[in-house]
């Protein structure tokens, strides 16, 4: 819990160190000017959002959940994005011994013994992720990913007695994997984002964008 608090602060942090102030957006406000009868006149101030047409973007995610930190990276393009990442860093460790009490045998092919449990210790993860962008509530933007991981997990038993926990075997996880999020229209070079992943849990991600 004291790791996801100290997540979520650093990037609200980082997110108001990259964010221009709002109130007075200097370089993202224009004077909306009429002429008439050859003298320009000033009608309103109109807030500027730069058009998605032919963006580019390196966008940079870290993210937490029940499989412990993630991080990865992403290539954008107009409105879609191509990112791969991995899972499971930092993740809680599950103490357990290779082998297995004498009389005893433990094998992921076969029933337990009684008297124990069946149980896995997550492990690292790879993901690929596309994620497709729709600015239409400017400056936010919200946008929808959709993907798919491989997880190398550790099966293990544990004893309803003692606790203690015994190797299995391994096993690899894969499947489909989904998220969300919104993204807000920062400056000209930075974007910021919050979402949540299927497999990563809530994520920040910070994009650097260009022409």
């Amino acid at each position: 819990m004291n790791k996801l608090k100290l997540i979520f602060l650093f990037t609200i942090l980082l997110f108001i160190i990259v964010s221009p102030s709002i109130a007075n957006p200097d370089d993202e406000e224009s004077d909306n000017t009429t002429t008439i009868a050859g003298v320009e006149v000033y009608t309103d101030r109109v807030y500027v959002q730069d058009s998605t047409n032919n963006l580019k973007a390196i966008c940079f995610d870290v993210g937490y959940g029940f499989d412990g930190i993630s991080g990865g990276m992403a290539i954008r393009y107009w409105n879609i994005a191509i990112g791969i990442g991995a899972t499971g860093m930092l993740a809680p460790s599950k103490d357990f011994a290779y082998s297995a009490p004498i009389g005893e045998r433990f094998s992921q092919s076969e029933p337990l013994p009684e008297g124990y449990y069946a149980d896995n210790a997550p492990g690292q993860g790879v993901y690929i992720d596309a994620s497709y962008y729709l600015p239409y509530l400017e400056p936010f933007t919200i946008f929808a990913t959709v993907g798919f991981y491989a997880q190398q997990d550790t099966l293990i038993a544990v004893s309803y007695d003692s606790g203690n926990a015994f190797y299995r075997g391994g096993t690899t996880k894969s499947g489909p994997t989904f998220g969300g999020g919104i993204e807000y229209y920062n400056s000209q070079w930075i974007r910021t984002a919050f979402g949540y992943h299927s497999k990563r849990g809530f994520f920040f991600r910070l994009a650097y964008t260009w022409r």
